[in-house]
């Protein structure tokens, strides 16, 4: 590997270190930091994980809840039990996935990229404001990421020499991926056929072991959602893996609504890339249409996201910037192509490279603490009740300090932060039955 990507993975996993221990309080994420950091304490509290976890939010009910499968938090809590602080624990974890992914990441631009083109392919990797704020956050995106490029790579060696062994850590990784998050990783099976006929031909999509690779994975969602439903059913029916499925499709007409493009354009102008990226894209096509065009899996992959935003953008990417990460490798590399055509054609190359990277840095650096930001209602109402509070006391909060907020009954930031058992009111449990909740709101995952 060359010295400027290991340099390039120091900074990276610095940038996701400097918030090491603080607890999630991102106003853009912290529902989500929360749910998943509520589960692994939770599991500290009784002493042994299991594949549903305890809530703190719906008071002393008692109620438990199934989410994703919780390979990310089994790490984390592995980390508790040695002696880190969770906090730390999930935000360290975060940092290390995100520079496994980085290496592994090296493997695509080896064989897409020259060393120029990787340079600056790495750059935007590194420094992309969604990469920093979710690179370190406590929830589970940056193990959908490794397993998303892990899943990328299987395949081109795959493709190069197919074997069963290959085959079936394909399978196997994605089995991982779509039971972690099937809205993020699903997309990545349209680069897997064309994987699949580049190796074998048009057969090779009905092949013995593409059927038994497809039942394998089929059987594994179909179990899982039928624990989710088992456990989910008793206290959170709106969060059970029907209503869940049905919930992240939502309805056709959300997908023609502007609102929701225009959503997703600013993600991936300000949080994936930057203006001065998507501009080098923009007068660097030449490179990257002449020779990403002849990388069928390039084209395969931008395809996946096609398809991603069309079966799942309302209520993923469009509407939750993590949601967009799955981007981003594909465009660091039609970033690296583009940037390496534009410096080769300009006569001062050196000023070009430069006012390039001062861009870079322009855009991604105010993105990036923008997405960082605190939610300083969250922070102080949980720091007040920790002081004013006794540990045993219920406490019954009316979260109205934004519209989000005020409507949705999932929000384990108070309890969590404060160590307090917590019923979060909202019109939907003021109208419906106990437990109820919000049945128009998928689970925040």
């Amino acid at each position: 590997m060359r010295v400027h990507a290991l340099l390039w993975l120091a900074c990276g996993v610095f940038l996701r270190l400097l918030w090491l221990g603080q607890p999630p309080v991102e106003d853009n994420s912290w529902i989500r930091q929360t749910q998943t950091a509520d589960a692994i304490q939770s599991w500290v509290e009784a002493g042994h994980p299991s594949w549903d976890a305890g809530v703190s939010w719906r008071g002393d009910t008692g109620a438990r809840l199934v989410q994703e499968l919780p390979l990310y938090n089994l790490l984390v809590y592995g980390a508790k039990v040695a002696g880190i602080p969770l906090n730390a624990a999930g935000r360290l974890l975060s940092a290390v996935l995100w520079g496994v992914g980085f290496l592994l990441v090296q493997k695509i631009w080896q064989r897409w990229l020259n060393p120029r083109e990787t340079f600056w392919a790495n750059l935007l990797f590194v420094l992309s404001p969604g990469s920093i704020a979710f690179g370190q956050a406590i929830m589970p995106e940056m193990l959908v990421q490794l397993l998303g490029i892990g899943f990328v790579v299987l395949l081109f060696r795959y493709r190069d020499q197919p074997s069963l062994a290959l085959w079936w850590g394909i399978v196997a990784v994605g089995i991982l991926g779509v039971l972690v998050k099937l809205p993020g990783f699903s997309h990545y099976y349209l680069l897997l056929a064309c994987g699949l006929v580049q190796a074998h031909g048009a057969k090779g999509l009905i092949s013995p072991r593409v059927w038994l690779g497809a039942g394998f994975t089929l059987a594994a969602l179909w179990i899982w959602s039928r624990y989710t439903q088992s456990v989910n059913a008793a206290f959170f029916p709106e969060w059970t893996a029907n209503a869940n499925l049905q919930g992240f499709l939502g309805r056709w007409e959300d997908r023609f609504q502007p609102v929701y493009w225009v959503r997703l354009f600013f993600y991936l102008l300000v949080l994936v890339g930057t203006p001065a990226a998507w501009l080098t894209m923009l007068f660097g096509r030449g490179g990257w249409t002449r020779d990403g065009w002849n990388a069928p899996l390039l084209v395969a992959w931008l395809g996946g996201l096609g398809l991603m935003v069309l079966v799942w953008g309302p209520r993923t990417c469009m509407g939750r910037a993590y949601y967009c990460l799955p981007f981003l490798a594909p465009i660091c590399a039609i970033f690296g192509k583009s940037a390496g055509s534009v410096l080769t054609q300009g006569s001062r190359p050196a000023w070009l490279a430069f006012l390039l990277a001062a861009g870079i840095l322009a855009g991604c650096l105010p993105m990036a603490a923008y997405l960082l930001r605190p939610d300083s209602t969250l922070r102080e109402t949980a720091d007040w009740m920790q002081t004013n509070i006794p540990p045993t006391d219920l406490v019954i909060i009316k979260a109205n300090h934004s519209d989000y907020t005020r409507e949705y009954p999932q929000l384990p930031g108070f309890s969590y932060l404060s160590g307090r058992k917590v019923w979060i009111w909202t019109p939907h449990f003021g109208a419906k039955r106990k437990g109820a909740g919000c049945p128009d709101q998928p689970l925040d995952r």
